[in-house]
């Protein structure tokens, strides 16, 4: 099989952040120069070894791309020379760095995947070199992080043809450099069944699942769905050489969906044809590999704009109800099924259409099935009408939805209808925090603003009160609430100016304003619901945190690291000023000496940002007054502490993904830059 590289990617938009996707505004900054993109924030269509056996080139297009060595990514991994000699460049050039804070954030950013400077050679077809894979090791590998597949159904473990796994490769072949002549091997249909089990296992298991894994049939799919599902569940190994083989099949899948469309309009408007676009869109912007990942980000709109042109955003699209009746049989109540399944893979996608149905009539695995559980509900009086903007305006309304919704999927879409509101504010608040007079300080704006900021943030309060009380199965609501409330006083893209993300001079410009939301209520509750962030991390299911969600908790770390940077200069300049004061005999009372030397105990006493919430964080988040910090595995330390932020994110990483050959690409980038702005001193 070829080993090229990939140059698009795959797996779903769900259009979920990207650290240069969020909005701005939190704080005032003179550079202001792009909108936000609001889709970052919203789920859309989410989807919801023996490595010596595997012969990859030298100048491997993967190893070059991830900043931090493929033998700490993945322990198991035997370097190349190359590899050896590339982070060797890396290290010296880390090495060598001024010792300024802005500069050091830069470079950092500057080795992150999110900072792609296009070279003429990094194109389609450009170097690629085969990558030619020994079944056995490659199932070897597979076993190491494969899992309980758990109680799939039926028709979805049926095994993969010899016909279906050939046309799936045959395209691939036809979109690779026909240079390289043919692909010397394909995986075995044992290989691509077990990637095709976990990635159905994902969808039964995952919160927006958009495959209906009771009917899919690998022997009738098309095969550039069969080849992107394959593809996205490989690319989230941690094993590094099958991680590789997803992103080159990804890349390979884009071609051919593009193509097959070329080939025959009418699959724009099919289910399968969106699927597959869908998920080699995330696959790719999860990738953590530069190239893909602004490729894929590029082509966000494409699914949206497919669904749109097809009605499928229209509650018009959806004014059948195709309710059960008892007298459906047979084919006619097939057919009923297969539309209403057809229906339902649509119902995140916009947020003015009918909410999407419980999670045991979409898993039902036949027509009977699905008609004897639908024949037990009594609909809901609005059922039909209401829709994830009616839940948005009053969260409340999910304590009564009842047993024919799915109760934390609705949730989950009404949140993140909210993050329209907050995107709206955090922009405005850039725009008009530009003007720094006097005249408008006293002006209404900023009062309204803030009024705004007020309402918006009880509005997500009771939201967070409400999930509690439905006590969902799934964290991800929690966290992604806790995400917008921390979003809402610390905007995500001037968290990033700050540490450097655009340039230094920014990072410079910015440290005033910095130093002026430290002071404020904001900085408060920001560092407080980062801290929540973490805390939600840490309760997810395993191999969870990718994707969204780990770019939630990457945020979360800026938030604290960006505050632990103040609390050590604020430290630093009240040191700087007693030592002055002594040195020139500067008068201080004897009241004012001990109220600074016989600090309260109580106000000494750390107050856990990663935790329940308590009393004193109420008190704290009142006054202001207290020492913050974070529990990690051993100790609670103080949040002055940059080093223990990272150990923290590292070990929710590694706690989630407990796999002996380390982290996906996209979690070993980010950690890496985590690391890297700890160090930033």
């Amino acid at each position: 099989m070829a080993s090229e590289r990939p140059e698009d990617v795959q797996d779903t938009l769900r259009s979920v952040t990207q650290p240069d996707m969020l909005p701005s505004g939190t704080l005032p900054w003179d550079d202001y120069s792009s909108l936000i993109d609001i889709s970052a924030f919203q789920e859309g269509l989410g989807v919801f070894s023996d490595a010596e056996s595997f012969m990859l080139p030298e100048e491997s297009w993967f190893s070059n791309t991830i900043s931090m060595p493929p033998s700490e990514l993945f322990p198991n991994w035997k370097a190349t020379d190359s590899d050896h000699a590339q982070h060797q460049i890396t290290t010296d050039n880390r090495s060598h760095v001024p010792k300024d804070r802005a500069t050091l954030g830069h470079q950092a950013f500057q080795r992150s995947p999110w900072y792609w400077m296009p070279k003429r050679s990094e194109s389609m077809g450009a170097d690629e070199m085969p990558v030619l894979l020994d079944d056995d090791a490659l199932i070897l590998s597979l076993q190491h992080e494969y899992g309980d597949i758990g109680d799939l159904p039926q028709a979805a473990l049926k095994p993969c043809s010899t016909n279906a796994r050939d046309s799936m490769f045959l395209i691939i072949q036809l979109h690779s450099n026909p240079a390289l002549g043919k692909v010397p091997t394909v995986p075995s249909t044992k290989a691509v069944d077990m990637l095709l089990h976990r990635f159905l296992r994902q969808q039964t298991t995952g919160l927006c699942s958009f495959v209906h894994v009771a009917s899919f049939n690998s022997n009738s799919c098309l095969p550039e769905l069969l080849g992107a599902m394959v593809a996205s569940s490989a690319s989230t190994f941690a094993t590094m050489p099958v991680a590789i083989m997803g992103l080159a099949l990804q890349d390979r899948i884009r071609s051919a969906v593009v193509h097959a469309i070329d080939r025959d309009s009418t699959l724009v408007r099919t289910l399968e044809i969106i699927q597959a676009t869908i998920l080699w869109i995330e696959t790719g912007l999860w990738s953590g590999v530069r190239r893909e990942m602004e490729i894929a980000e590029a082509a966000t709109n494409n699914a949206p704009t497919m669904l749109r042109r097809a009605g499928a955003t229209q509650r018009s699209y959806y004014q059948d109800k195709l309710l059960a009746s008892a007298t459906d049989e047979g084919i006619t109540l097939e057919r009923k099924w297969m539309r209403w399944v057809e229906m339902e893979s649509f119902k995140s996608t916009e947020v003015d259409i009918p909410l999407p149905a419980s999670q045991d009539l979409w898993n039902a695995r036949s027509g009977q099935e699905w008609k004897k559980i639908m024949l037990s509900r009594r609909p809901h009086p609005d059922h039909g009408t209401l829709s994830a903007l009616d839940v948005a305006n009053d969260p409340t309304m999910l304590t009564t939805l009842g047993a024919m919704y799915d109760v934390e999927l609705c949730a989950l879409t009404a949140l993140h209808c909210m993050w329209i509101s907050v995107a709206s504010f955090l922009d405005s608040r850039s725009v008009y925090c530009r003007k720094k007079s006097a005249a408008f300080k006293r002006g209404t704006t900023l009062l309204r603003l803030e009024a705004e900021k007020q309402d918006l943030y009880q509005k997500l309060k009771v939201f967070h009160r409400t999930i509690r009380q439905l006590q969902l199965a799934n964290v991800e609501v929690g966290m992604t609430c806790e995400l917008f409330m921390m979003s809402l006083h610390a905007a995500p893209t001037d968290m990033q100016t700050i540490a450097g993300r655009h340039g230094e001079q920014q990072a410079r410009l910015m440290l005033p304003y910095l130093q002026e939301w430290f002071h404020s209520e904001d900085h408060r509750y920001a560092v407080w619901h980062a801290g929540q962030v973490f805390w939600e991390a840490q309760k997810m299911r395993p191999s969870s945190i990718y994707g969204f969600y780990a770019i939630s908790v990457y945020h979360a770390s800026l938030v604290l690291l960006m505050a632990s940077v103040v609390t050590r200069l604020t430290h630093a300049a009240s040191e700087t000023n007693l030592d002055q004061d002594r040195d020139t005999d500067t008068y201080v009372p004897l009241g004012v000496q001990r109220q600074e030397q016989n600090i309260p105990v109580v106000s000494r006493r750390i107050l856990v940002l990663n935790r329940d919430r308590t009393p004193e964080i109420d008190d704290y988040l009142l006054t202001g007054q207290g020492i913050l910090g974070l529990r990690s595995k051993h100790s609670v330390g103080s949040l002055s502490e940059a080093d223990l932020i990272f150990s923290i994110v590292k070990d929710i990483f590694h706690d989630n993904w407990s796999s002996a050959e380390g982290l996906p690409s996209l979690l070993g980038e980010l950690l890496a830059l985590i690391k890297d702005l700890s160090k930033a001193e």
